[in-house]
């Protein structure tokens, strides 16, 4: 998964300022790049900046990916 390898060399303020930017500026990109940075950075508060495996990146991503609707009109992510 080529997200994965982009998130895990990008620092954590950078995922963060580009996180906001998507929804400063909606361009309709997919609700999988959103659930990946999520993913990503919810696990590098949470667990203090500990790495993450791939394999458990994949699960969470794939039940995050699942539970989020994007509304680009409003600029809200929500979760269903």
């Amino acid at each position: 998964m080529p997200q994965f390898d982009i998130l895990c060399k990008t620092p954590p303020k950078v995922l963060v300022r580009q996180f906001v930017e998507r929804f400063e500026r909606p361009s309709g990109e997919k609700i999988a790049l959103c659930a990946a940075e999520l993913t990503y950075l919810c696990w590098m508060i949470t667990h203090n900046g500990t790495a993450i495996k791939r394999a458990t990146f994949m699960s969470y991503n794939t039940i995050i990916s699942n539970s989020l609707s994007l509304d680009i009109v409003n600029k809200s992510l929500q979760f269903k």
